[in-house]
Order: C-alpha cells, then sequence, then structure tokens
C-alpha cells in the first residue's frame, strides 16, 4: 500500500512522523512523506521517499503569526491536560 504522510513544524514535529514511516515501510508500505524544507535533509538521510512542503517552518514561527499560533496550539495542550487530570486524577506520562 502507498501512503503518504504530511507534517509541519519543528524537528520535533517531524522525527515522530520520520519513525512512523519507517515502521510503516518496514511492515512493507511504500512511503512518501512531506516535511518543511528546512528538515528536508533530515527526513532523507532516513532513506524514505521525501517531498518538499515549500517554505520554512523555523521562518514562519518567528513571524507573528507564527508566535500566534504556537501559542494556541500550547492553549489546546494545556487544555487536554487539565481534561486528562479531571479524567484520571494525574498527569498524562508523555515519552
Amino acid at each position: 500500500m502507498r501512503i503518504v504522510l504530511s507534517t509541519f513544524g519543528t524537528r520535533g514535529d517531524v522525527q515522530p512522523f520520520v519513525a512512523f514511516g519507517l515502521a510503516l515501510r518496514a511492515r512493507g508500505h511504500d512511503v512518501v512523506i512531506g516535511v518543511p524544507e528546512d528538515h528536508l535533509a533530515f527526513a532523507r538521510a532516513s532513506g524514505l521517499s521525501v517531498m518538499p512542503i515549500h517554505g520554512s517552518s523555523e521562518a514562519i514561527f518567528a513571524t507573528a503569526e507564527g508566535r500566534h499560533w504556537i501559542e494556541r496550539c500550547s492553549h489546546r495542550r494545556r487544555r487536554c491536560h487539565r481534561q486528562w487530570r479531571a479524567a484520571f486524577g494525574h498527569e498524562p506520562r508523555l515519552r
């Protein structure tokens, strides 16, 4: 099966998708991953087929709009943590 993955963000956002793509490839799938231009070398080093997503995530995050977007995501993450605590009585254990 051919699977296309796409991600945008920092290397910390891209790396899990590369790992997921490698796991899928190990199971016999044909994987193509789209990543921002500033992470092409990292993704290509994995041996996966890589397609560039136009633009630099680092440059976008350096803009006022990019910082606003990051803050909105951080707000959602905090809200998810509060919901997790309410449901399970402890912080999520992320690895």
